[in-house]
């Protein structure tokens, strides 16, 4: 089972309540489950159709201005992008599954 936040609002839900033909991408990202406690990855789609990665720890209050640093080293800052997937760490993502499924 894949998961899915949708941000309309902005809650994890499971794959099959999401229509995928109605809804546009950016409507939605996909939830998933790290290996290591502490990272956060966020996965963005440019314009050209690559990805691109970024990593931060879970506490960095610095995550938006390493963000915009990160884009712009990899040249795609002033592109429209939007988020793809989320990874979190395992304790995080099993922590809000167990409440979906109750």
């Amino acid at each position: 089972m894949r998961y899915f936040v949708d941000k309309r609002i902005m809650e994890v839900v499971k794959e099959d309540e999401l229509d995928f033909n109605m809804l546009a991408p950016e409507m939605y990202y996909e939830y998933r489950k790290g290996v290591n406690e502490g990272i956060i990855i966020e996965k963005w789609q440019l314009p050209n159709g690559k990805n691109i990665d970024f990593a931060s720890a879970t506490g960095d209050q610095m995550k938006s201005k390493q963000r915009e640093a990160h884009f712009k080293r990899h040249g795609c800052y002033d592109e429209y992008k939007y988020l793809i997937a989320y990874t979190v760490p395992p304790s995080w993502f099993k922590e809000q599954i167990e409440e979906l499924e109750e």
